[in-house]
């Protein structure tokens, strides 16, 4: 019967092509990976903007004073009543260390 053999052939055709898409989509990651780096990225991208802020606040938070009234002013953090010299008599703290 013809009808028969037609239907056969599209069922065969139809059978490949389920194969080929299962063959397509066995290579490609599943849409939880592309998430995952989605979200990845963007985090990565607001903690570069953080970073910026976190450096500017820093800045302004560095003192100049004439603390050991050598040549030049100090340049320091004050953290909890403690100073981190960055500058000495405007030389940086490692020259000192050498």
């Amino acid at each position: 019967m013809p009808l028969d053999h037609e239907i056969s052939k599209t069922n065969k055709g139809i059978n490949d092509i389920r194969k080929k898409l299962d063959e397509i989509n066995d290579r490609i990651p599943g849409l939880g990976l592309y998430i995952i780096v989605g979200v990845a990225m963007i985090a990565a991208i607001r903690s570069c903007n953080r970073t910026g802020d976190i450096k500017e606040t820093l800045q302004s938070q560095v003192q100049y004073q004439d603390v050991i009234g050598q040549e030049a002013p100090e340049r320091f953090y004050e953290i909890n009543g403690q100073r981190i010299y960055l500058e000495v008599d405007g030389k940086p703290v490692e020259e000192y260390f050498r």
